[in-house]
């Protein structure tokens, strides 16, 4: 409240940015593993020839 308003814009601007970063990384990294996941447990629990 303190702030002038375009040092507080911007520094909402900045954080919210940073946020969106933090999400997009996350969801991104989640995926990856997810798949790797799934293709683990594809190999590991597929009926054996033989």
């Amino acid at each position: 409240a303190a702030l002038p308003a375009d040092t507080a814009q911007a520094l909402l601007d900045s954080a919210f940015h940073a946020f969106d970063s933090g999400v997009a990384a996350t969801a991104g990294i989640a995926a990856v593993l997810m798949l790797a996941a799934s293709a683990l447990a594809y190999w590991s629990l597929r009926p054996q020839a033989g």
